[in-house]
């Protein structure tokens, strides 16, 4: 783990020492000085010649140190051949011990966002399986020269519900009531799909009644999705579902109301005034 290259300087502490108090404006200096070079090398060494040149101070450097290291409380202590201030080594203790904490926790992340796609891939790896599995299923049922089977024949649902469960089932019902669909393998993937949106199957089904008329309007854009095609991009036939049924605006000024389908900031005609949203 590399060397910090700050330390936190506390202005209130620093100044209300009593040591700093005492001290003529040279030493604080030379005291300042000192603390970055503990900082960056880890201590200062026990060398008068050289904290001399540290501190820029010359031959005062004999006077300076009376202030810094003879007093009662020394604000540098000897351990081995060097020096240490005592509450910069606690700040140095509290970052590796809060860089420890943090590179633990992002390595945790990584393990966990791993693991997730781990699972996820795995997931889908299985669905894929058990589409496929049930998309033979479904052909080999078939008397019909065609891929698709029918999502009405009795035999195709019942083996869907059984690879499925009840909520795909339940949305696979819903959207045959609005349309009849074919039970092929892209309708089975965006069921899929769409089971695992975490919308109502009441929203889902609007979602589809927009999707059927943005297809016909447009068959040259959506005339080749299919439902997987569909489900890939609910989240755009939710919102034009939701800009059709228009916003409630008030005049701030004029209190005229008005339901604008797409709304914005124009201004009131009657008024000029500030339109104000009453409800989405």
């Amino acid at each position: 783990m590399g060397k910090s290259p700050a330390f936190q300087f506390y202005p209130q502490d620093f100044i209300s020492d009593l040591n700093v108090q005492v001290m003529p404006t040279e030493a604080i200096g030379a005291y300042i000085l000192l603390l970055c070079h503990d900082w960056i090398e880890g201590g200062i060494p026990d060398d008068d010649r050289i904290l001399a040149i540290i501190t820029k101070t010359g031959d005062g450097w004999v006077n300076i140190k009376e202030h810094l290291f003879n007093t009662c409380s020394p604000l540098f202590k000897k351990r081995g051949n060097r020096y240490y201030n005592a509450r910069l080594n606690k700040e140095r203790q509290k970052q590796l011990a809060y860089r420890k904490a943090k590179s633990e926790a992002g390595k945790a992340s990584v393990k966990a966002r791993r693991a997730r796609a781990s699972k996820a891939k795995k997931s889908l790896n299985e669905k894929e399986h058990l589409l496929n599995s049930v998309q033979t299923n479904f052909n080999s049922s078939s008397s019909s020269s065609s891929s698709d089977t029918l999502i009405g024949e009795k035999g195709p649902i019942q083996a869907f519900e059984a690879q499925f469960g009840e909520r795909e089932s339940e949305i696979a019902s819903a959207l045959r009531g609005v349309n009849k669909i074919t039970m092929n393998q892209p309708f089975m993937q965006g069921v899929a799909i769409l089971a695992d949106a975490g919308l109502q199957v009441g929203e889902i089904v609007e979602a589809y009644k927009t999707f059927l008329e943005e297809k016909r309007k447009d068959p040259d854009r959506y005339g080749r999705y299919s439902v997987r095609g569909f489900a890939n991009n609910i989240d755009q036939f939710l919102s034009v579902k939701k800009s059709r049924e228009g916003t409630k605006v008030k005049c701030k000024k004029c209190g005229k109301t008005e339901t604008k389908s797409r709304y914005t900031q124009r201004l009131c005609p009657l008024c000029q005034g500030e339109w104000e949203v009453l409800e989405k």
